[in-house]
Protein backbone atom coordinates (compact mmCIF):
# COMPACT_ATOMS: atom_id res chain seq x y z
CA UNK A 1 0.00 0.00 0.00
CA UNK A 2 1.28 3.42 -0.93
CA UNK A 3 -0.61 6.09 0.95
CA UNK A 4 1.91 8.86 0.51
CA UNK A 5 0.94 12.14 -1.09
CA UNK A 6 2.56 12.72 -4.45
CA UNK A 7 1.29 16.26 -4.97
CA UNK A 8 0.40 18.81 -2.33
CA UNK A 9 -0.92 22.36 -2.41
CA UNK A 10 -2.14 24.64 0.35
CA UNK A 11 -5.65 23.15 -0.05
CA UNK A 12 -5.28 19.45 -1.01
CA UNK A 13 -3.02 16.40 -1.05
CA UNK A 14 -3.25 14.11 -4.07
CA UNK A 15 -1.83 10.60 -4.18
CA UNK A 16 -2.12 7.06 -5.48
CA UNK A 17 -3.05 4.20 -3.14
CA UNK A 18 -2.39 0.60 -4.18
CA UNK A 19 -4.17 -2.19 -2.28
CA UNK A 20 -3.03 -5.74 -2.96
CA UNK A 21 -5.65 -8.46 -3.69
CA UNK A 22 -7.77 -9.46 -0.65
CA UNK A 23 -6.25 -6.63 1.45
CA UNK A 24 -7.76 -3.38 2.62
CA UNK A 25 -7.13 0.29 3.07
CA UNK A 26 -8.27 1.36 6.50
CA UNK A 27 -8.37 5.10 7.15
CA UNK A 28 -9.02 6.58 10.56
CA UNK A 29 -11.12 9.71 10.84
CA UNK A 30 -9.32 12.49 8.97
CA UNK A 31 -9.59 16.19 9.81
CA UNK A 32 -10.37 17.03 6.18
CA UNK A 33 -12.77 15.61 3.62
CA UNK A 34 -11.40 12.78 1.46
CA UNK A 35 -12.28 11.61 -2.04
CA UNK A 36 -11.18 8.26 -3.46
CA UNK A 37 -11.61 7.42 -7.17
CA UNK A 38 -11.08 3.81 -8.21
CA UNK A 39 -8.94 3.57 -11.33
CA UNK A 40 -8.44 -0.21 -11.30
CA UNK A 41 -10.19 -3.11 -9.57
CA UNK A 42 -13.29 -3.58 -7.43
CA UNK A 43 -13.89 -2.93 -3.75
CA UNK A 44 -16.28 -3.18 -0.84
CA UNK A 45 -16.52 0.08 1.07
CA UNK A 46 -17.58 0.29 4.72
CA UNK A 47 -18.19 3.48 6.64
CA UNK A 48 -20.54 4.36 9.49
CA UNK A 49 -23.12 5.72 7.02
CA UNK A 50 -22.76 3.39 4.01
CA UNK A 51 -21.64 -0.08 2.94
CA UNK A 52 -21.54 -1.20 -0.68
CA UNK A 53 -19.58 -2.16 -3.75
CA UNK A 54 -17.48 0.11 -5.93
CA UNK A 55 -15.62 -0.38 -9.20
CA UNK A 56 -13.57 1.45 -11.81
CA UNK A 57 -14.33 5.19 -12.00
CA UNK A 58 -16.59 5.12 -8.92
CA UNK A 59 -15.93 7.92 -6.45
CA UNK A 60 -16.09 7.49 -2.68
CA UNK A 61 -16.58 10.67 -0.64
CA UNK A 62 -15.56 10.45 3.01
CA UNK A 63 -16.59 13.46 5.11
CA UNK A 64 -14.17 14.92 7.63
CA UNK A 65 -14.21 13.01 10.91
CA UNK A 66 -15.36 9.74 9.31
CA UNK A 67 -13.40 6.47 9.20
CA UNK A 68 -13.55 4.25 6.11
CA UNK A 69 -12.55 0.68 5.25
CA UNK A 70 -11.96 -0.14 1.55
CA UNK A 71 -11.33 -3.82 0.78
CA UNK A 72 -10.02 -5.11 -2.55
CA UNK A 73 -12.35 -7.72 -4.09
CA UNK A 74 -10.57 -8.66 -7.25
CA UNK A 75 -7.63 -10.91 -8.07
CA UNK A 76 -5.84 -7.81 -9.37
CA UNK A 77 -4.65 -5.00 -7.14
CA UNK A 78 -6.97 -2.12 -6.36
CA UNK A 79 -5.73 1.32 -7.38
CA UNK A 80 -7.27 4.51 -6.09
CA UNK A 81 -6.58 8.20 -6.53
CA UNK A 82 -6.86 9.82 -3.09
CA UNK A 83 -7.60 13.52 -2.61
CA UNK A 84 -7.45 14.88 0.94
CA UNK A 85 -8.65 18.34 1.87
CA UNK A 86 -6.13 20.06 4.12
CA UNK A 87 -7.78 21.37 7.27
CA UNK A 88 -6.92 25.08 7.55
CA UNK A 89 -7.26 25.09 11.33
CA UNK A 90 -4.96 22.07 11.76
CA UNK A 91 -2.29 23.74 9.64
CA UNK A 92 -2.46 27.01 11.61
Amino acid sequence: RNGGATVESDRIRLGLCVVQPANRLQEDANKGNQLFVIIKGQAVVKSPSWTGGAEKLDAIFVPAGTAVDIRSLHEDELRLIRVVEIDDQAAA
